[in-house]
């Protein structure tokens, strides 16, 4: 009779132990069945760099999941994909996201900031030629036009250190004749300081290029011609580089003929001017270097230039 006491209560133990393991393992099966919201929080606030900057914003979230941090665009911003940490390369923006993937127990989650990065004349390379340079003293490429609110005033054409200019020499967008009419040699150098009011540029320092910048200009966009130390009367260099960049970049071309401030070595009352020669069957684009005129001709154009 005791034996069968022992077994009824036995039985009743291995039921009650079945029904707790059953119950548990159908609540584990319906939580795989709809995993749960993976909370992820991140400082989503646009932030600004200078290149060469870094920043490192980190996410959090409940899931155990990896958090991998990707840049929507490396060629300005990179970001380490494990520690979130962020450096300019160069000036754009860029999308920083934070993600999580989904798991058997945690929803995928994201989080994204924006960076914008400003890059400015003091690092500017080979690569920047051709680009904008703004008012700000921030370079931008050609595609960033709503990039900068401020405003766009030269064209980068060379960068190095053939130059007596710091680092690199810009040209403007426009000759000051469109906005002060055509000038003497001595009318264009006095306007240069109306024009530094207008259009100042912070890094730069603005001047009525000397054949030497025309010359280097049209070397580092690319043109054939190697530099020449001693002008001669009608000396012609390619600027077929510089052309296409300035046409591409929209700015006002050498129409007729533009003031150097190189004074003529032998004939003190005559300057050095360039004008463009553009010849369609041969397919040659030159600025042709000329000096006839004399300095109080109020005929001829002005384009400063911008050395940085």
């Amino acid at each position: 009779m005791f034996m069968k006491k022992q077994m009824r209560l036995l039985g009743y133990t291995v039921l009650v132990l079945s029904l707790v393991l059953f119950t548990g393992c159908k609540e584990v099966m319906g939580f795989l069945d709809n995993p749960v919201n993976a909370y992820m929080e991140m400082d989503e606030t646009e932030v600004t760099l200078h290149v060469g900057e870094s920043i490192t914003r980190t996410a959090k979230t409940i899931s155990d999941g990896q958090v991998i941090y990707t840049s929507s665009d490396e060629s300005v911003a990179t970001v380490d994909p494990m520690t979130g940490q962020v450096t300019a390369i160069d000036g754009g923006t860029a999308i920083i996201t934070a993600r999580v993937e989904a798991n058997e127990f945690y929803n995928a989650d994201s989080k994204s900031y924006k960076v914008t990065c400003n890059k400015g004349l003091i690092v500017a390379n080979a690569e920047d030629i051709g680009r904008m340079i703004c008012t700000n003293g921030h370079i931008h490429k050609l595609e960033d036009e709503m990039y900068c609110q401020a405003q766009r005033v030269a064209m980068i054409a060379y960068v190095g250190d053939k130059s007596d200019c710091a680092h690199g020499l810009a040209i403007a967008f426009k000759d000051i004749n469109d906005e002060a009419g055509k000038q003497t040699w001595e009318g264009a150098k006095a306007y240069l300081t109306t024009w530094e009011a207008n259009y100042p540029v912070a890094g730069g320092t603005w001047r009525m290029p000397t054949t030497d910048d025309f010359q280097y200009m049209a070397i580092g966009c690319g043109g054939s011609t190697s530099y020449i130390s001693q002008l001669s009367f009608g000396d012609r260099i390619d600027i077929a580089g510089l052309y296409s960049k300035m046409t591409e970049a929209g700015i006002a071309d050498f129409s007729g003929f533009h003031w150097t401030a190189t004074e003529n070595e032998y004939i003190k009352s005559r300057v050095w001017e360039v004008i463009l020669r553009i010849d369609e069957k041969k397919k040659t684009t030159q600025l042709e270097f000329v000096n006839y005129p004399n300095s109080n001709y109020d005929g001829d154009a002005t384009r400063y230039c911008l050395a940085f």
